[in-house]
């Protein structure tokens, strides 16, 4: 199985469980996300679809400094796009950071500023963020999803994926602060792989 292939080697990356599944399962459906609100349309990609996709976005982000340990302010919602910027940041091992935008503009500041990312890549409406919250403005690079096909129109750059550990981190998150101050959880590679073979043994999913 590939989860087991990749947990028993040194490199945990999680984006090395898709890039494995894009060369097994190249022309098998990997993703079909809803396009409107009543859910009846999708966008559909296949395994060696969502590989390219994620390839295109880590060579980006690479050519914009975007590297180990680098935190990337991810504000988009359910969609391909969200799926492709999350394991291109893995791939070129960054952290992904997920903020609530609807926390207030007082919490979503003070979230911003602990964590210090150094790419915020959101919808236009979240870019509109920028203007009424400070601390997103220091943000020193941004990308809007709105954006990304003419910016990949420039020559696409082929990297390994980088190496992680179990104790790296992969990824954080706040809590709304509906309850108080928003609070930051960190999780690892390994936490997050750990619980796809939980997941992946209680579920046993099927192709």
């Amino acid at each position: 199985p590939l989860q087991e292939t990749v947990m028993t080697s040194q490199n945990v990356n999680l984006a090395a469980l898709v890039a494995a599944a894009g060369q097994r399962w190249h022309d098998r459906l990997a993703l079909g996300v809803p396009t409107d609100t009543s859910g009846t349309r999708h966008r559909k990609v296949t395994f060696g679809e969502l590989v390219d996709l994620v390839e295109q976005r880590a060579a980006l982000l690479r050519e914009m400094g975007i590297g180990d340990g680098d935190r990337v302010l991810l504000m988009v919602p359910m969609s391909v796009e969200l799926y492709a910027f999350l394991l291109a940041t893995w791939t070129i091992g960054g952290v992904a950071v997920f903020i609530d935008p609807w926390m207030g503009l007082d919490n979503l500041a003070m979230a911003t500023s602990k964590v210090k990312p150094k790419i915020f890549i959101g919808t236009s409406a979240a870019q509109l963020l920028r203007w009424r919250v400070p601390a997103l403005r220091e943000v020193p690079l941004a990308i809007g999803v709105g954006s990304v096909a003419k910016l990949l129109q420039r020559r696409r750059l082929v990297g390994s994926i980088a190496e992680r550990h179990r104790d790296d981190v992969a990824l954080i998150t706040f809590t709304t602060g509906s309850s108080g101050t928003p609070k930051g959880s960190a999780r690892t590679h390994g936490h997050l792989l750990a619980q796809h073979q939980v997941l992946h043994d209680v579920m046993g999913p099927k192709p």
